[in-house]
């Protein structure tokens, strides 16, 4: 029962990673936000040049930066408790590095087949409806 109880927790904070990173990216890139607070970041970082920019437009950079951002700050706020993927697995072992690396290619991997798997029950929603009428 232990181990069962150990392997849902961690799938638990694996799928709330998961959703942080594909909600907070979504944001970025798409919404205005209160005060327009994300439009206002995606023209400040269009000023500052346009590889900067690219940032915000590509869900699979932006999740992977988000994801390197979510990793260090469990990494330096909060060490004792692990809420990203790597840390959970590689949590005290002094491999911090690895620990950010890691959690940026899973945030980022799943965040792009997240928003595959949305552009795909889109796409099929429209051809449905499309053929209905």
């Amino acid at each position: 029962m232990f181990y069962f109880n150990l392997i849902m927790h961690s799938l638990v904070i694996f799928i709330i990673f998961c959703f942080t990173c594909y909600s907070f990216v979504n944001m970025l890139l798409y919404f205005n936000g209160p005060f327009n607070v994300f439009s206002h970041i995606r023209s400040f970082a269009a000023s500052i040049s346009d590889n900067f920019s690219e940032l915000f437009q590509c869900p699979a950079c932006a999740s992977t930066w988000v994801s390197f951002f979510i990793s260090a700050l469990n990494l330096i706020c909060v060490p004792t408790i692990a809420f990203t993927p790597f840390n959970m697995i590689l949590g005290g072992t002094g491999f911090w590095w690895l620990i950010i690396l890691l959690d940026g290619l899973c945030g980022s991997g799943t965040t792009w087949l997240l928003f595959k798997l949305e552009d795909y029950l889109v796409s099929n929603t429209q051809t449905e409806e499309e053929t209905n009428e």
